[in-house]
């Protein structure tokens, strides 16, 4: 097996080089400088060499000469193999002193090996030239290898030229990094202190310049908060490096800082920490929006909350009011006839569904389907109205203090509505003093701006009639405030309160176009303000002009009543016949255009639920009026839709009942439809 021996001081070319012979069928043998492959050669020589030129202790020139002197490795081919001397003088160099090839690298390992056999074939024919001779030229050698070494010597000034230049541009652009960065940096001592920090950390820092923190303690400095240095110290210790630590520091003023650390401890050869080095990251404003988000989202899910709950109130309320509307009728109609004890349990009976009935009502409220007849009136006149019964309703212990304000400005709500508001706020001030206190209600005009707007509210800036139900009582933690309108919630025991109060204000509130704010703390009392927005001049005016009252109507009526439920329908044709008038009943808007027609279209009035089958009570008055008729109308439903109702708000010049209702209601309302003018 014919033996090669390598030269070259570089793992991986010696690795490669020995892989690829050694699988080539070729007796493979090392050095790693030219002293040692002498000795390895003389002892036993190869059959080729292959030298690589940069090395230590001989280089491959110096080993080439030797080489051809030495009369028993004279006549052994020589290959020099090198990935530094690639100039063609260096060849030139390499040839002249007796190799018998120049390769650079790296060279495709067919061609290597094709060279390789080449030469062994040579060797074996004796087919090689005698190099002896080219290591006797001590003058020539020395001349061009000095030349060679002067080249190298160049091309290193050079390259360190080049290098100094790169570290110059380097150094300038780290400088330029360093102090123009958006994220902080620092270097500290092992004891925490101050050694290096850029502008930005600075700026993030409240500090003027880098020479102020400079020795400062960053560890257990006034600004640093939110967690232990020491475990961190610990834990990057351990680790070397940690990565995206979320913590809070103060800021030099106090402020607080949401930072994002990346850190590392620096070892010297020992092992021991020299220092470490962190950047900071201010995430501050990433924070704010994260927990911004949080609430917002919060109150999202409790808008939804709150509408889900409006939804399933509107949804059973018809069905619900239907129920209450047969209970009473047929009660109030039941104890006409009777006395004694049995007309005492009737009137038991009216008073527990007219109950069930108001608890409907607030629940419409609440969800802003309670048709309203709003009115222009002000926030005086409104207080005025309820305030003569203040004092009986709070009680001799609460001291009730009513501070009117000046010129107060025209709003525009439901007045018997808005009264329940201010007597449900009333009441729950009074129940948050049982040992007494002061009650305020307080009215003035205000104007809100866009600063003072709460993000994400939808209140919008511009004029308000505000009224504030301040009371001393024991105050509301931060939790039952973000409950405090929320139906069936409440803080009262056990029969002392439904929870819909607070609901039927909230709901009242926001139909008239206004909003509430509440400001309360656990033993300092609570304050309820409600903002309703200030109505044009204009509007005030139309509002107030005088009408002529209405003259009574001296005949009994003929009544067309339509309702689809057969129990509530004959309830209401009891109570219209108890009055006097003649009833035409139908259960659907086909039937009551028939029925229309077989009286030739002679009849007063049209009483009309609003939810029909075949359609709604505003489309069968229209059918009827493309008839031909002429009649007067009121509508009833224990759920009003859009038909008649628009954001809570009943049309103009609609008359309207609200399901259930009495015997006394329903006259009433037939005697103002029937005496109104044409």
């Amino acid at each position: 097996m014919q033996r090669i021996l390598i030269a070259d001081d570089n793992d991986d070319n010696l690795y490669y080089l020995q892989a690829l012979l050694g699988a080539s069928g070729y007796e493979v043998h090392t050095a790693r400088n030219g002293a040692e492959v002498l000795e390895c050669a003389l002892a036993t020589p190869p059959d080729l060499m292959i030298s690589d030129i940069l090395m230590p202790v001989m280089d491959g020139f110096s080993l080439c000469r030797r080489w051809r002197s030495e009369p028993r490795l004279a006549t052994i081919p020589f290959v020099f193999y090198t990935a530094t001397y690639t100039d063609p003088k260096d060849r030139e160099l390499g040839l002249s002193i007796g190799a018998d090839e120049f390769l650079v690298k790296p060279l495709e390992p067919s061609e290597l090996l094709q060279i390789v056999r080449g030469l062994l074939s040579q060797k074996e024919e004796g087919a090689l030239p005698d190099r002896s001779s080219a290591a006797t030229k001590d003058d020539v050698f020395l001349r061009e290898y000095n030349a060679v070494l002067i080249r190298k010597l160049e091309d290193k000034l050079r390259d360190l030229d080049a290098a100094y230049q790169r570290l110059e541009e380097s150094e300038r652009r780290f400088r330029s990094v360093f102090n123009d960065a958006v994220v902080g940096f620092y270097r500290t001592t092992p004891d925490g202190r101050v050694m290096l920090v850029n502008p930005s950390l600075c700026k993030m820092l409240g500090y003027d310049s880098p020479e102020d923190l400079l020795g400062i303690d960053l560890e257990n400095g006034h600004f640093s908060a939110g967690y232990s240095r020491e475990d961190f110290k610990k834990e990057l210790e351990g680790r070397g490096v940690i990565r995206g630590l979320e913590s809070i520091w103060k800021r030099r003023d106090g402020s607080t800082l949401y930072i994002s650390e990346n850190a590392r401890a620096s070892r010297d050869a020992a092992g021991r920490i020299v220092y470490y080095e962190g950047t900071i990251e201010d995430i501050t404003a990433r924070k704010m929006a994260e927990e911004e988000s949080a609430e917002l989202r919060e109150k999202l899910l409790q808008s939804q909350r709150m509408e889900a709950v409006g939804q399933l109130a509107g949804g059973i309320a018809h069905d619900f009011n239907n129920l209450l509307m047969v209970i009473i009728g047929n009660t109030e109609l039941l104890a006409g006839g009777l006395e004694g004890t049995p007309a005492h349990r009737a009137e038991k009976v009216l008073k527990a569904s007219r109950r069930a009935a108001e608890l409907t009502g607030q629940l419409l409220a609440f969800s802003r389907k309670q048709p309203i007849q709003p009115t222009v009136t002000s926030m005086n006149q409104l207080v005025s109205g309820v305030s003569d019964m203040l004092q009986r309703l709070v009680g001799e212990d609460v001291d009730v203090r009513v501070v009117l304000g000046d010129e107060p400005w025209w709003v525009k709500t439901d007045r018997s509505q808005f009264e329940q508001v201010i007597m449900n706020l009333v009441v729950n001030a009074r129940d948050a003093m049982p040992d007494g206190g002061m009650l305020t209600l307080l009215t003035k005009n205000t104007e809100i701006g866009e600063e003072s707007i709460e993000k994400h509210s939808q209140v919008l800036a511009g004029k308000y009639a505000m009224l504030a139900v301040a009371d001393t009582g024991t105050g509301m933690s931060a939790e039952v405030q973000a409950r405090l309108f929320e139906p069936f919630f409440t803080t009262k025991g056990p029969g002392k309160g439904t929870g819909l109060g607070l609901s039927m204000v909230y709901g009242i509130v926001k139909q008239s176009g206004g909003f509430i704010r509440v400001s309360s703390e656990l033993g300092k009392g609570t304050s309820l303000e409600i903002y309703l927005p200030k109505i044009d001049a204009s509007e005030a005016v139309m509002s107030h002009k005088s009408v002529v009252p209405p003259q009574p109507f001296k005949n009994k009526a003929t009544i067309l009543l339509v309702e689809d439920e057969d129990s509530l329908r004959d309830v209401i044709a009891d109570f219209l016949q108890s009055g006097g008038h003649k009833v035409i009943k139908a259960d659907s808007v086909g039937e009551a255009c028939r029925k229309a027609l077989e009286l030739r279209l002679d009849f007063d009035l049209l009483l009309t639920d609003v939810v029909l089958k075949g359609g709604n009570g505003k489309q069968l008055v229209r059918r009827l009026e493309e008839q031909g008729c002429t009649f007067r109308v009121i509508y009833m439903s224990g759920y009003t839709p859009n038909a008649i109702v628009h954001h809570g708000v009943l049309d103009p010049g609609i008359l309207f009942l609200q399901k259930p209702f009495s015997r006394s209601a329903l006259l009433d309302k037939i005697e103002e439809a029937l005496s109104a003018d044409s």
